[in-house]
């Protein structure tokens, strides 16, 4: 599936470095501060010698994030860092084991009820994993790339010693999705390829889960105790010429789903090309952070959607308390990752990779993942290009 050069989007010489772990921009563009410093806790009562060990481990893996100021100091209640390390390379530093990378077997929509390891970022995923395939020790110089109108890759470079060694692990993987581990959770879900020497994920990404991964893949070993660092910033929402997100939106009527909402809005930063997805990369302000709506999505299809009222491509009304054909009274809800939702859906801005399901029926049932789910675009491993 391609999709970036139809929203005009180019994801080879026009990308342009921004500096290593840059501290996300509000939704104006505006940079935010340095974190000048940032204590990572240790649970009450560890000792002395343990939190030193841990300090030594997070020096080291601040370095190979490529920060040079750090001062980092063993306290009695944790492992005190003074650096510009952003909250993203604090969060990494504090990881307690190292990540890894492990093949996908099934994905679930959703937070886990049952086996698997949860996604990180605005997505709900649940993975079941294989085993594990590569640790990151060959991984160096992790970098995180904006694509001008195009969202975020993630580069980095492979020990030219351990090549051979990494890429035949990843192969054994076969030709399925690849998550980056850390501590539980997957931090990346990735398609499969061959890397090179010089390699990237993305675009399109959003940019907190690059940076995310970027400072993930410098923790190749465990940490002695568990730290806690400080707290992540809540990502800005769509930014003009900045980000790139996608959302599959799926529609059931009465027990049947809609085919994908028609192509509309193409001269516009919100807007479908008729696949299934939801692609928000705004053009202006007006379109942009929380104005980035679904309801704005639908309006540049001449459909409607509200807490009790849908009037989509199908081209009928559906009101809560009228009836499907069965003769059983209907109601209007919606969900977001498998969640029901409460309240009205235009208002709802949808983050990369939420997958969204409007629904007008008299079963009480989840509707279940909508076939627009397929849609979803995996950004692969892949040779680095300018």
């Amino acid at each position: 599936m391609v999709f970036l050069a139809a929203c005009g989007g180019d994801n080879s010489s026009s990308t342009q470095g921004s500096p290593l772990f840059q501290h996300p921009s509000d939704s104006s563009g505006t940079t935010a501060a340095s974190t000048p410093a940032g204590l990572l806790k240790a649970p009450p009562g560890t000792d002395k010698a343990t939190i030193a060990a841990a300090a030594d481990i997070v020096r080291t893996r601040l370095t190979r994030m490529g920060i040079t100021d750090a001062t980092v100091t063993a306290r009695d209640d944790g492992v005190d860092v003074r650096s510009t390390a952003d909250p993203y390379q604090l969060h990494a530093a504090a990881q307690h084991h190292a990540s890894a990378i492990a093949p996908i077997t099934s994905t679930a929509l959703g937070p886990c009820n049952g086996p698997g390891i949860s996604s990180t970022g605005a997505a709900a995923r649940c993975y079941v994993l294989g085993p594990t395939l590569a640790g990151v020790t060959p991984v160096t110089n992790a970098a995180v790339q904006a694509a001008s109108g195009a969202g975020w890759k993630l580069t980095f470079s492979i020990d030219s010693g351990q090549y051979k060694t990494f890429r035949a692990a990843l192969e054994a993987g076969g030709t399925g999705p690849l998550g980056l581990v850390a501590d539980g959770t997957v931090l990346l879900a990735f398609g499969s390829g061959t890397p090179a020497l010089q390699s990237a994920i993305g675009p399109p990404l959003p940019e907190d889960q690059a940076r995310l991964a970027a400072a993930a893949l410098a923790v190749d070993s465990d940490l002695p105790v568990a730290l806690d660092a400080p707290a992540l910033p809540t990502p800005p929402g769509a930014r003009v010429d900045v980000d790139f997100w996608t959302a599959p939106l799926g529609v059931k009527i009465c027990g049947t789903w809609l085919a994908n909402a028609p192509a509309s809005g193409l001269d516009t930063g919100v807007h479908s090309h008729g696949d299934g997805l939801v692609y928000v990369h705004p053009f202006n302000q007006d379109e942009a952070g929380e104005k980035a709506t679904l309801g704005l999505f639908l309006q540049r299809g001449g459909w409607h959607a509200s807490a009790d009222r849908l009037k989509l491509w199908d081209g009928d009304e559906h009101r809560s308390g009228s009836a499907c054909p069965n003769g059983q009274a209907a109601q209007v809800r919606w969900w977001v990752d498998g969640v029901e939702q409460q309240g009205d859906p235009s208002t709802f801005a949808p983050r990369n990779g939420q997958v969204i399901v409007l629904s007008f029926d008299s079963d009480p049932a989840p509707p279940g993942p909508p076939p627009q789910m397929a849609a979803q675009y995996l950004p692969p491993l892949g040779a680095a290009t300018s």
